[in-house]
């Protein structure tokens, strides 16, 4: 939420329309952030952090992190997860995925809408893990193997749900 309106003042101030695009919700167990003992400077870390909000490729990620690299030197795991969530998410956001959340070990997809096609891709990834839920809230939920990480399992539904278009 702390992105999305600092990318609205960012807008603002720059005096460009409000585009109001699909986003996606990402409430997950990640460590996702920017540990102040790697970008002391506060000026400096919320603009990284709205950088990184806007990475939607993996080269967009690459090229994030060459940028972190040459300005900070290596990246902590947490800013890692953080450039990977915010990929996923901005992906997911195009895939029709408005939230993302966990509960227990749960993973929950919202959808803005039901698609077929997408949904069977993801299903084709997941496997039997994947539960549809059409009544409230269409939706799907998945529980990651032992040794999955939540991060893993939910850009292989994401990532094959966008190869479907």
């Amino acid at each position: 939420m702390y992105l999305q309106l600092l990318d609205e003042a960012v807008r603002e101030e720059r005096g460009e329309k409000d585009v109001h695009k699909a986003e996606c919700l990402v409430d997950v167990r990640i460590n996702a952030f920017i540990p102040e003992n790697y970008i002391s400077n506060q000026a400096q870390r919320v603009d990284c952090y709205r950088k990184i909000a806007r990475v939607k490729t993996e080269e967009d990620a690459l090229d994030m992190t060459d940028e972190l690299i040459d300005r900070f030197g290596e990246p902590p795991e947490s800013v890692v997860g953080l450039i990977e969530v915010a990929r996923v998410r901005n992906l997911a956001a195009e895939c029709g995925i408005s939230e993302i959340t966990q509960v227990g070990e749960e993973l929950t997809f919202f959808l803005s809408k039901i698609e077929p096609n997408r949904l069977a891709s993801a299903g084709a990834v997941l496997g039997r893990k994947m539960r549809v839920e059409t009544v409230g809230k269409p939706r799907f939920t998945v529980v990651p193997e032992k040794n999955q990480s939540p991060l893993e399992v939910i850009k292989t539904a994401v990532t094959a749900m966008a190869a479907e278009k």
